[in-house]
């Protein structure tokens, strides 16, 4: 049996404490374990997602917004009104018939060029993937990639190469597609910075570091993100309307 380091510890001693805490939201007081299942037991969770193009839309949206507040309402809405695109050319169809302008604020209620721009630079990209490696699907692809990537050579990576996409979108990404890793965002390397009291840790340590707690306890690394941003999201909208 390997050895588990001091800083593994910390963090897995630090996560079950987390758990079984509290906090406190416009004067109540919610178990985290029971605000994290708020998103993973939702009528559409991100962690279950069976449509690529759902996956894809996710990943864009989240980058540097509040998920809960910004890209959960947007997904929903995409989901309950374009509930037949199920595949990237249909999606890559549907932004060239309505234009970017069109697709931007009626379609994601969202005037942003640069983000529609990005959403279809990561779905061409896709799209290649699956002509290049004769692949039968979008979400057979999907699945490719997030299993097949080597993090230590990003470099050489099509979807990393993408102006705007970082590791912490390409883990986010592998994440919802199904494998069991970490994302590298804010919220997460706070957390793990105040429990290590350090101010600054390289981003793969963070992944390193919490696929080992997630293996050692027996927590799939998707809850763990929710316990976290259980805690450290600002903003818990279904919890502040009660």
């Amino acid at each position: 049996m390997s050895v588990i380091s001091e800083d593994i510890k910390k963090i897995c001693d630090a996560l079950i404490k987390l758990k079984e805490g509290t906090r406190i939201i416009k004067g109540k007081k919610y178990p985290i374990e029971y605000i994290a299942k708020l998103s993973l037991n939702s009528d559409i969770s991100k962690w279950d997602y069976n449509n690529p193009v759902l996956i894809i839309l996710d990943a864009v949206l989240t980058i540097n917004r509040n998920y809960l507040t910004f890209v959960k309402p947007r997904v929903l809405s995409f989901k309950e009104n374009y509930d037949e695109i199920k595949t990237i050319e249909q999606m890559l169809n549907l932004i060239q018939t309505l234009g970017f302008d069109k697709f931007s604020k009626e379609v994601l209620k969202y005037n942003d060029m640069e983000r529609i721009l990005l959403l279809k630079r990561v779905l061409t990209e896709f799209k290649n993937y699956k002509i290049e490696n004769n692949l039968q699907d979008d979400l057979e692809a999907l699945k490719h990639w997030a299993q097949n990537i080597d993090i230590k050579k990003l470099k050489t990576d099509k979807i990393y190469n993408i102006k705007g996409i970082g590791l912490s979108t390409v883990q986010y990404l592998r994440m919802l597609i199904g494998v069991n890793t970490m994302m590298p965002d804010r919220h997460i390397k706070s957390w793990v910075m105040e429990i290590l009291g350090v101010d600054k840790l390289g981003e793969k340590k963070y992944i390193k570091f919490l696929e080992q707690v997630s293996e050692i306890l027996g927590i799939p690394c998707k809850e763990i993100v929710e316990y976290i941003w259980a805690l450290k999201n600002p903003k818990i909208p279904d919890l502040e309307k009660e």
